[in-house]
């Protein structure tokens, strides 16, 4: 299955609702890290929607949970929160019927 057509938006709004829970919590990006046992650069790239080439970030399962973790909710619940509207970064998700 190939990317939607928006992945750049849904990876900004993710990378957006990371940031917001970060800093909801006052951790730095070290803090977030260690509290998740990902890179602080990976962590940076997250939030700004982007891979170590420079391109459009593509954070894999294990990184979601692993950042859902760290901020004591469930994974829908960070997926959930791209959908909001007051997510500037946001674009609508692809929905499966």
């Amino acid at each position: 299955m190939s990317r939607p057509d928006n992945w750049p938006e849904i990876t900004a709004a993710l990378g957006h609702e990371i940031r917001r829970r970060r800093l909801e919590l006052g951790l730095t990006q070290e803090g977030l890290a260690e509290r998740s046992g990902i890179s602080r650069n990976q962590i940076q790239n997250l939030e700004n929607a982007r891979n170590n080439s420079g391109g459009v970030g593509n954070p894999g399962l294990d990184v979601i949970w692993a950042l859902a973790g760290a901020f004591d909710i469930e994974v829908v619940d960070l997926i959930e929160a791209m959908q909001k509207d007051d997510c500037r970064a946001r674009s609508r998700l692809p929905h499966r019927s």
